[in-house]
């Protein structure tokens, strides 16, 4: 099964590697999920135009910046001796799911991204990093569809809620363009369909049963707002078949 051609390069602004200020400018092919799982793309990062089916996971956290220990109210937790730091540093780490028509993946995230993702200011990344420090982590995941569940102890958390409320909104849960590189996990399971496995699906009184395929798993790179003149150019692609 072919999917689309492959795609022409496309010119892709990203943080470079020396102060926050650079910028590079890389050259990555412009892809089809599908396609990479059936090993009709050969790359290891490429760009993606998905939408975000939902935040599977979201942690934040305070860590010491000796001993990595959780950092909690201005001091390390460490509890076997005591810890000369008064610093710590904030991480954040996130596990969503993307698609775009062709497949799904997960995609894992951190730190700046994931405030791109949640469309936060950078007075909002700061001002949920300074709720964070009082509890030192805080752990969100995804319980149904609705995405508002939580488990029992957290209904009571404002934090909790909030997050819940944000990571199930139309603000995060939107099309997006995802640079991204292949797990290495992932590449000697790509293009080989003798790692399909059957499955049964169930559909009122039907039962149906299906290859799928392995689940892909990406890193994330970089996030961008949707840039419509790709998506023309991915419409342009799939009339040509």
């Amino acid at each position: 099964m072919r999917i689309g051609n492959s795609l022409t390069n496309y010119s892709y602004s990203v943080p470079g590697g020396g102060s926050s200020s650079s910028i590079a400018i890389v050259e990555w092919p412009l892809v089809y999920l599908g396609n990479l799982i059936y090993g009709q793309e050969i790359c290891q990062q490429g760009i993606v135009c998905c939408h975000v089916v939902n935040v599977h996971s979201l942690k934040l956290q305070w860590v010491c910046s000796l001993c990595s220990c959780i950092f909690k109210q201005g001091r390390c937790t460490r509890s076997s001796e005591p810890c000369p730091s008064a610093v710590g540093v904030f991480h954040a780490n996130t596990k969503i799911i993307v698609e775009d028509g062709t497949a799904e993946a997960w995609v894992r995230c951190k730190d700046e991204q994931v405030a791109d993702l949640l469309q936060l200011s950078s007075a909002e990344w700061e001002g949920l990093q300074q709720h964070v420090v009082q509890q030192g982590s805080v752990y969100f995941q995804y319980q149904g569809r609705s995405g508002h569940e939580l488990h029992e102890e957290n209904t009571g958390d404002l934090l909790m809620q909030y997050l819940g409320t944000v990571c199930a909104s139309p603000i995060v849960c939107r099309s997006i363009q995802l640079a991204f590189k292949v797990d290495s996990r992932n590449k000697r399971m790509l293009g080989q369909t003798e790692t399909f496995q059957m499955r049964m699906l169930k559909c009122g009184d039907h039962q149906y049963s299906t290859k799928m395929a392995p689940t892909l798993s990406l890193t994330c790179l970089d996030i961008k707002e949707v840039d419509y003149r790709m998506l023309c150019h991915l419409g342009n692609d799939r009339l040509i078949q």
